[in-house]
């Protein structure tokens, strides 16, 4: 539904911008009537030879007449911002409503933080439509048309002149707002995009650290945001060239009318009175179309922001937001300078042996590790035990240098991890967390996220690696298949195997599982430990599971021992 069909389905609020409308045209009229009396007093007393008594009346009136203006525009904006404000909080309800009523395949191709932006800016400009764009487009047609008919029964030549000169000025509006409207189409697009992109980037911030390319996607986001602002500039530009172009225009056409009115005022063809009376008006007529031309920016984000309101709202087709603007910016697509294509899968060295030696760790007050010690040899699959809320994930946070020890020292054969850059040492480890993060985008390219030039074919031997080829490439459209945000259109253990074959796309040393089949179902399971048991082969691997059938496959046991007060969900 575009803006103004919004606004009809409001009565309250099509009721006030009437009102308000109807307010800033009294307003107008009464200007004009200010500066007729203006030219009438003047007329009176310079050429006429009147005393102030004589024009009393009309001074006193021009004395009461501003008062009422100024008290006619504090109710003429109260009424359209309120207006305004009615059309913003129902559009946000009805989307809210609108979204609740679709089905979860629908849902799920909407995207959280372009969503989000829709609902916040996207209505916001729709409501600067009603309170801004509406009333001075309006004005701009009333206003001169109230100067016309005053004008009309003075000078027919200012009649003429200013009609040609506001058709040639509204026909030049039109042709300078189709550039406008084509420059805030990718505007709104860019911001949309930008929105969704941020939020699913902070969403998987962990994962893109752990495979170092959180500098990509920070990359990303400054080059869309360059060029956002170079938009907003270049809309900004054409809305000051649109005023420009309006203000020498109105100029122009009033030296006209004096130049006319001066020469026949000469030749005795008008009175003093009714020129002064002309040349005062003139400017009038033209001031609305200004302000128009001001607003015009305004008017044309409304028109973007209703059509990627409506094809947000499509309950068929590919979601406005997953399109990004010119060129394709998401994190899982961004192939950084250092990394070459034609990488391959290659079986990992043995890392040094892990060790942990006195390593303590706290959540604010509460000590979540206490000088623990344990060693991870290398070759083996080592399995965290312990009780819920034990440290088990904070031992692994350690590991991948998210956290650092507060006491104690963990080793990587004689290095200290803590002198290691975290970058760096990311690059050796492979690490699947219970719920892994999949971006917007196909199933091949969030396999390729720590591996961004590798071919379709390095892609698909790493499903192979794993097993998981009868899954993952049977899908509809194979390693082509969009995941949804957040891969809400894969099921939890495609998901997963997803995940671990972007762990074998790597030549980590060291892998880390989180409680990788925490919330598979039992075939789904079991499909993940034999890619588990593949993909382990010949590597480090440290585990953090509870079910049995995880546990099993472990070499070693290391047992975290747990602390009172227990830190839940550390």
């Amino acid at each position: 539904m575009g803006p103004t069909g919004r606004i009809e389905s409001i009565a309250g609020a099509q009721t006030r911008l009437r009102m308000g409308i109807a307010v800033d045209s009294i307003g107008f009229g009464i200007q004009i009537v200010w500066l007729l009396l203006l030219a009438a007093v003047v007329d009176s007393v310079f050429v006429d030879g009147d005393d102030l008594a004589a024009v009393i009346r009309p001074l006193t009136a021009m004395a009461v007449l501003p008062i009422a203006t100024a008290g006619l525009a504090i109710g003429s904006q109260w009424l359209l911002a309120s207006a305004g404000n009615m059309v913003t909080t129902d559009l946000r309800s009805s989307l809210a409503h609108d979204i609740a009523a679709k089905g979860p395949t629908e849902v799920e191709r909407l995207r959280v933080g372009s969503l989000a932006t829709n609902i916040t800016i996207t209505t916001r400009a729709i409501g600067d439509y009603v309170a801004r764009f509406q009333p001075v487009r309006m004005i701009a047609v009333i206003g001169p048309t109230l100067v016309v008919l005053a004008v009309a029964f003075i000078d027919l030549w200012t009649v003429a002149i200013v009609t040609f000169a506001s058709a040639m000025l509204v026909l030049l509006l039109a042709l300078i707002g189709r550039r406008t409207r084509d420059l805030t189409d990718l505007r709104q697009a860019e911001l949309t995009w930008l929105g969704a992109f941020y939020l699913d980037m902070l969403s998987g911030l962990p994962t893109l650290r752990a495979h170092g390319r959180q500098t990509d996607a920070t990359a990303a986001i400054s080059e869309v945001s360059r060029r956002h602002a170079a938009t907003t500039m270049e809309v900004l530009k054409s809305a000051f060239q649109t005023s420009l172009v309006m203000e020498w225009a109105s100029t122009a056409a009033t030296a006209l009318v004096a130049v006319q009115v001066s020469f026949r005022l000469i030749q005795g063809h008008t009175s003093y009175g009714n020129s002064l009376a002309v040349l005062l008006l003139t400017p009038l007529f033209f001031r609305p179309l200004r302000q128009l031309a001001a607003e015009y920016h305004v008017g044309q984000a409304a028109g973007s922001a209703a059509s990627e309101l409506t094809e947000l709202l499509e309950p068929t087709g590919p979601a406005a937001s997953d399109e990004t603007p010119e060129t394709e910016s998401d994190p899982i697509r961004v192939k950084p300078a250092h990394t070459s294509a034609g990488t391959t899968t290659t079986t990992a060295s043995a890392i040094a042996p892990i060790e942990f030696q006195g390593v303590s760790f706290s959540h604010g007050q509460e000590l979540v590790l206490d000088r623990l010690s344990f060693t991870v040899e290398p070759g083996q699959t080592s399995m965290l035990v312990g009780p819920s809320g034990a440290g088990k994930s904070t031992v692994l946070a350690l590991l991948m240098k998210f956290s650092e020890p507060a006491n104690g020292r963990i080793l990587t054969g004689t290095q200290n991890l803590a002198d290691l850059d975290a970058r760096t040492w990311r690059s050796r480890v492979a690490y699947v967390p219970q719920r892994p993060h999949l971006f917007m985008g196909t199933v091949g390219e969030n396999i390729a996220l720590a591996e961004p030039g590798a071919s379709p074919e390095e892609i698909e031997a790493a499903i192979h690696s794993i097993g998981a080829e009868s899954t993952l490439l049977s899908l509809p459209e194979g390693l082509h298949t969009e995941v949804g945000e957040r891969g809400h259109r894969l099921s939890t253990g495609e998901r997963q195997l997803v995940a671990m074959a972007r762990a074998a796309m790597t030549s980590s040393e060291l892998l880390v599982f989180d409680e990788f089949t925490a919330h598979l179902s039992p075939i789904n399971e079991q499909r993940a430990l034999i890619a588990l048991e593949r993909l382990c082969a010949g590597r480090t691997t440290l585990l953090v599971a509870h079910r049995m059938s995880t546990i099993a496959i472990a070499d070693t046991q290391i047992e975290i021992p747990t602390l009172s007060p227990v830190v839940s969900g550390a």
